[in-house]
C-alpha cells in the first residue's frame, strides 16, 4: 500500500480552498474517508491508494510549501494547480538524485522542501497507533 498522511493540525490550518486544491495534486487519487492514526500528540489522517505516485508527491509537497501563497485566480482544476505549481519550482521525481538506499518519498518530500506535517509513504510507520 502506499499513503498520503496530512496531520489534522496542518489540515486545521488549511482553509476550504485551499484543502480542495491540495486534494488536486494527486490528479488519480480519490482516497476517501481516511483513518486515523496518532503519534506523540498529533494525529494524522491516513489515505492508502495504490495510485499514489512519487509525482503526487512532489506536487502535494509544493502545494503545501506555498499553499499560504496560492492565488484565488487560479482555477480549482488538476491542470490549474498543477500549472501554478510548476512555476513556484516544483522538483518532479525525474530531476531528484535519489540515493540507493534511501527513502524516495521522503527524498521526494525533502527536495520539495514540503513541512513535517504532510508524509508519502510506502507503509503507516511503526510507532503509529489506531486513533
Amino acid at each position: 500500500m502506499t499513503i498520503l498522511a496530512l496531520s489534522l493540525s496542518l489540515a486545521d490550518a488549511m482553509d476550504t480552498r485551499q484543502k480542495f486544491a491540495g486534494g488536486l495534486c494527486a490528479a488519480a487519487v480519490q482516497p476517501g474517508t481516511p483513518l486515523l492514526y496518532q503519534v506523540d500528540n498529533e494525529q494524522w489522517a491516513v489515505y492508502d491508494d495504490h495510485r499514489i505516485t512519487l509525482l503526487d508527491a512532489a506536487y502535494g509537497a509544493a502545494f503545501v510549501r506555498h499553499m499560504d501563497d496560492f492565488p484565488p485566480e487560479v482555477a480549482l482544476t488538476t491542470l490549474a494547480v498543477r500549472s501554478w505549481l510548476d512555476s513556484t519550482g516544483v522538483i518532479a521525481p525525474d530531476q531528484i538524485d535519489y540515493t540507493a538506499d534511501g527513502d524516495p518519498w521522503a527524498e521526494t518530500l525533502q527536495a520539495n522542501g514540503s513541512p513535517s506535517g504532510l508524509l508519502f509513504a510506502q507503509a503507516v510507520p511503526g510507532n503509529w497507533v489506531r486513533a
